[in-house]
């Protein structure tokens, strides 16, 4: 059923395609998507990549993104590149230039790319192998721990026995200042401006190259663990204090003490481009820290899986973990409806009435009236003799509903069953199918094998008359032209048009018996009308039928719904989940016929969050564009929430920022709050 909506020009895909086949990676972009939202786990798709499926180790010791987009994975089996769809490794056998195979840090180096410590030697890493440097002469007797490089180039590393080097034209030099202040191992170093910042088990130390200044900070805890830059801003983790800030004074400042990061990885602390701190912990919780207060955020997929490292790219989490490889977050492009009496009943109609109150039919609950976070059952404690809803429709007081056993009326003011029609007015408890209204305001609806019927200004039920062969046929779906005819789709005997009260018109289908079904309408901007049939797509114009079929693109051949978004996409629901396409698809294919037609279109379906493919049909109405412009769509397992205006639906050409084009969908081919929000805001 839809609301008024604005016509918008698309966009096309080819640059999204020219990346896609160029071997671009497709990245995602910062965002305000946690600022503002509601953390419900639910709603979350995820993808894994470990030993089995193209990453060679299971435990992620370091995990970044380089310059061209590519996510890179470090294990004790080499290096892997991730595009977000496949992976490449990196080691000794096919990339000869590597001298070990095992990598256990990054240090991103803007404009640059990565550079990742072994044991024993330095890789850059920016789409490839860029530069591989040996560091045996430094590591004889220990190992890399820690590298950091400055804004002149120069790269410094931290060892297991505490000794620091700067590597400088082709040669190692130490840090002369530091060779005596103890052996701790170098757990963390930063350069920024002139500064090179220490972590090691005694503290946090600060070199000033400028004044070849050494010195321990006197207020900083020891272990030292992490130190990072948030903005303008530079924070380090302890073990057994918390996240603490330095200062533009050199004085530090606890942020948050450790019994609030119960768990937490120090090495897996970072900032996103929005400033907020991420920590993974060693329970498999993601502490989100932001202005002092931290969130817990929970994956039922990472629960007691230690977490090594992470970073947050728009909605996109990805996990380094201890034994399950990465992990891949991804908010769903479906949302499902969450209710404690709703989330997993088969749904059948949904519609939003004049209040903007939402109601809810199901196969055997009744039908369910939410309004402002409070929830109404009407069922058969109410009054209601069966409990099966089929068909709702609203006016500006009241709201229709019909069962499978009668028609009733909900007063909206009052939330009471006002009107059992059969006891009112004896009518049969025919099985309702199907509620619409006119250009008039007359409510219309049809019982199966019973007819077509309007209510008149008196609410008096009243039978339009029809040729006696059409007097038992089973009509299901019905549909408002813009020009005020209605008219009415039924099973095995096509549909009729409805003017004034009279059938003015009746049109058979040339389909076999199994596909003589007709399930929905739509009327496109040209004014032709299409039929969403069990045997595909139809379009009747000039007298001659044809089809869009599952040959051409379409999903199925069983189309349940079709429903036109504020952006001019069309979206339609079937038995193997939605899919949806520009309206100037149908356009093109009343220019190019079937016989070379094929749909552009994309689909949708578990992989990007619905709870069951298999959409209702049947039902009226099968889908429900809101007044926010969200499409709801019923399933035999919840609803299936769409917000068309989300940029993750966006397929137009690339908006291209920060070196990032768009965001990664992990399959390109199928593509990838509380209870009283429930993602509809009214």
């Amino acid at each position: 059923m839809n609301r008024p909506k604005k016509e918008i020009k698309l966009l096309t895909i080819v640059l999204f395609v020219f990346y896609l086949l160029a071997g671009i990676p497709l990245v995602g972009m910062e965002d305000d998507f946690w600022a503002s939202r509601e953390f419900n786990p639910k709603n979350f798709t995820v993808s894994t990549w470990n030993n089995t499926n193209g990453i060679p180790h299971n435990t992620i010791y370091a995990l970044e993104k380089d310059q061209m987009g590519y996510t890179w994975l470090a294990t004790e089996e080499g290096l892997t590149r991730f595009d977000g769809s496949s992976t490449v490794i990196f080691e000794p056998t096919n990339s000869p230039e590597l001298i070990e195979t095992s990598y256990y840090n990054f240090f991103p180096v803007p404009g640059k790319g990565i550079w990742a410590t072994g044991d024993f030697s330095l890789v850059l890493l920016n789409k490839t192998i860029k530069k591989v440097i040996n560091c045996h002469s430094i590591t004889a007797s220990s190992w890399l721990t820690s590298v950091s490089e400055d804004r002149n180039g120069d790269v410094w590393i931290g060892t297991k026995e505490g000794k620091i080097f700067r590597y400088h034209d082709g040669s190692f030099s130490p840090l002369s200042l530091w060779k005596n202040l103890g052996k701790d191992p170098i757990s963390s170093l930063l350069a920024i401006n002139d500064l090179l910042l220490i972590g090691t088990d005694s503290g946090l130390f600060i070199y000033d190259k400028n004044k070849e200044n050494l010195e321990r900070l006197p207020q900083s805890p020891n272990n030292v663990k992490n130190i990072f830059q948030s903005g303008k801003d530079i924070l380090f983790g302890a073990i057994g204090s918390g996240l603490w800030k330095m200062e533009s004074d050199r004085t530090v400042t606890l942020v948050t003490k450790e019994k609030e990061l119960a768990g937490i990885d120090y090495r897996s602390l970072r900032s996103d481009k929005e400033e907020r701190i991420w920590a993974g912990t060693e329970k498999g919780e993601i502490l989100l820290i932001e202005d002092g207060h931290v969130k817990h955020l929970n994956f039922p997929e990472l629960a007691e899986n230690p977490i090594r490292k992470l970073f947050i790219d728009g909605n996109h989490f990805f996990v380094g973990t201890q034994s399950k490889g990465l992990m891949v977050f991804k908010e769903s492009l479906i949302q499902k409806f969450e209710h404690p009496l709703l989330s997993n009943k088969n749904i059948r109609p949904i519609f939003q009435a004049n209040d903007e109150s939402v109601w809810i039919g199901t196969r055997s609950s009744g039908v369910f009236r939410i309004s402002e976070g409070k929830t109404t059952v009407f069922d058969a404690s109410k009054g209601m003799v069966h409990e099966g809803i089929l068909s709702l429709y609203g006016d500006e007081t009241n709201m229709y509903v019909g069962t499978r056993e009668g028609l009733y009326r909900i007063g909206l003011k009052s939330n009471t069953i006002t009107e059992d029609y059969h006891l009112s007015q004896a009518f049969p408890r025919y099985q309702i199918n199907t509620i619409t209204r006119d250009n008039t305001g007359k409510i219309w609806f049809s019982a199966a094998h019973g007819g077509v019927y309007y209510l008149d200004k008196s609410n008096q039920i009243q039978a339009i008359n029809l040729p006696d062969d059409l007097k038992k046929v089973n009509f299901i779906s019905s549909y408002l032209l813009k020009n005020g005819d209605l008219v009415f789709g039924s099973e095995s005997y096509g549909h009729i048009i409805i003017r004034n009260g009279i059938v003015v018109q009746r049109k058979a289908l040339n389909l076999v018996p199994g596909e003589n079904i007709i399930y929905t309408f739509y009327e496109d901007s040209e004014g032709d009308l299409w039929l969403g049939t069990q045997g595909g797509l139809m379009l009747e114009k000039n007298g001659k039928i044809s089809l869009i079929r599952k040959e051409h693109g379409l999903i199925a051949n069983g189309i349940y719904s079709i429903t036109k978004d504020n952006l001019g996409q069309l979206w339609i629901s079937s038995n193997f989940g939605i899919q949806k396409f520009p309206e100037s698809e149908l356009s093109r294919f009343k220019n190019q016929g079937e016989e070379d037609f094929f749909l552009a279109s994309e689909t949708f379906n578990d992989k990007h969050g619905m709870s069951n493919l298999e959409t209702n049909s049947r039902v009226s109405p099968a889908s429900f564009i809101m007044s926010n412009g969200q499409i709801w769509i019923p399933t035999i397992e919840g609803i299936s929430i769409i917000q068309p205006e989300s940029p993750d639906f966006d397929t137009g050409t690339p908006k291209i920022k920060n070196r990032t084009f768009l965001r990664v969908f992990v399959d390109f081919r199928s593509k990838i709050g509380s209870f009283s929000a429930f993602y509809l805001k009214i």
